[in-house]
């Protein structure tokens, strides 16, 4: 008589693309798993694969849900002067005022990045006339990972107030510090959905599952979670008191799909 062992689930940190041959123990994208499996006995004497051996191929799909910890807010200074210098000064100000704020919320520069930099002439096209130049303007994006979910709210009106009417919040995106963790959980539950349709329909006709012959992954890129633009409210009135930033985290999902390929043998 056949017998099936079955061994714990396991998870790895790593992502990818991956076909491998499976003696007891199977690999899918850096992600060890085991126990979805059947492994057949050396009693049962499995069917072997390649040419000649009946085959079944699966697609399982999964789904994995979990809470966001992380928020990326992309901030934005903008200043205009009458030179390039001026400009420069000013923007330079305004951005020392809301680095200060979100140096004074306890965030480490680690996770503060100047991503964007730019100085640009202004003009005026007057009619029938020559361009001509009326100003600098300066440009400068900051991006600040927020991994306080509960005070991410105070930091941004903090950061508006402090920045002025040369201030605003550009985007701001929810996700997980390791994404990894909530792919991988996709990947198992997508395996151990392949499994029971494979094992489903090897008994409907009339077959058992033997050696398993490969896995594959095929989850292609995780889609970028939305982004949510909010506009700073001391930029239309610098006068009047900033409101609290309306936050919701909702939830991140990851999706999974594998292929498994079994060698099939007669029931007993």
């Amino acid at each position: 008589m056949s017998e099936r062992r079955w061994t714990k689930v396991t998870a790895g940190a790593a992502a990818g693309v991956a076909t491998v041959a499976v003696l007891g123990i199977v690999v899918v994208g850096g992600l060890v798993l085991g126990g979805v499996l059947p492994v057949p006995s050396s009693a049962a004497s499995p069917a072997g694969c390649g040419a000649g051996t009946a085959e079944l191929t699966l697609h399982g799909s999964g789904t994995a849900t979990g809470r966001p910890d992380l928020l990326t807010a992309t901030l934005q200074v903008d200043e205009t002067a009458s030179d390039a210098q001026a400009a420069m000064a000013a923007d330079d100000a305004r951005t020392a005022a809301v680095d200060a704020v979100i140096r004074h919320s306890g965030i480490s520069t680690g996770n503060v990045q100047t991503a964007d930099l730019t100085l640009s002439p202004q003009y005026h096209y007057p009619s029938g006339g020559p361009p001509k130049l009326v100003g600098y303007s300066v440009d400068q994006t900051l991006t600040v990972q927020i991994h306080d979910l509960a005070s991410a709210g105070t930091v941004l009106d903090e950061v508006v107030a402090a920045g002025g009417s040369a201030a605003s919040i550009a985007a701001v995106t929810f996700s997980g510090k390791d994404p990894t963790v909530l792919q991988d959980r996709a990947r198992a539950a997508a395996v151990e959905n392949a499994v029971t349709h494979a094992q489903a329909i090897a008994r409907s006709a009339g077959d058992r599952l033997a050696r398993l012959c490969s896995v594959t992954d095929d989850t292609s890129s995780s889609t970028p979670p939305p982004e949510y633009g909010f506009e700073g409210a001391a930029r239309a009135a610098p006068s009047a008191a900033v409101p609290t930033v309306p936050l919701s985290a909702g939830t991140l999902t990851a999706h999974a799909q594998v292929t498994l390929v079994y060698a099939l043998a007669p029931r007993r």
